[in-house]
């Protein structure tokens, strides 16, 4: 047998490879580009520049005409079925006092919450609000929101907080922004 008609070099046509080769070069940038991006994101979420990825936390805080401070701690940023927080702080009570607090129903139908610590003396809707009161047991009054976000919740909401007088008018509110990000 003669090994030499076993092997026949074909010639490749240039045009062709090179059009292979092309499609093969956009894919490879696109994928370092799209890995950059999302690296670059996590970098500067990590630095705390942007909120992109799992829980972020911010506080917003406002003074009202009669020394009161209403504080409150809530997710800038959080995913679906997530442990976020949700801290109301009001400073400037005194024992005994009975502070009511205002949440907005829309907002507070975005978590899923097991409980609220301490547990409201009194609980009513008026609306937009749901309203909580609490005796204050000294300065500052905490309230907490043990919940999650909603894991069917895939777009985040706007809503406030308020301190109510005894009409249930806001004496002082704060916004809250929370983004649900995938």
């Amino acid at each position: 047998m003669d090994r030499s008609d076993e092997h026949v070099l074909v010639p490749v046509d240039p045009a062709e490879r090179t059009g292979h080769l092309a499609g093969r070069r956009v894919l490879y940038r696109t994928t370092t580009l799209v890995i950059a991006v999302i690296l670059g994101f996590a970098v500067l979420d990590g630095v705390d520049v942007v909120d992109s990825y799992g829980v972020d936390i911010v506080t917003v805080s406002e003074a009202a005409a009669d020394g009161r401070v209403l504080e409150v701690d809530h997710a800038s940023v959080t995913r679906p079925a997530l442990a976020s927080p949700l801290r109301i702080t009001v400073l400037g009570v005194t024992d005994g006092e009975t502070v009511r607090i205002g949440i907005e129903r829309t907002y507070l139908a975005i978590w899923d919450h097991n409980a609220v610590f301490p547990a409201p003396a009194d609980e009513r809707s008026v609306e937009p609000w749901i309203v909580w009161e609490f005796e204050a047991a000294g300065d500052p009054l905490v309230v907490e929101i043990d919940g999650r976000l909603e894991p069917a919740v895939q777009s985040g909401r706007t809503g406030h907080v308020a301190l109510l007088d005894d009409s249930d008018r806001p004496v002082v509110e704060v916004t809250l922004h929370t983004r649900v990000m995938p």
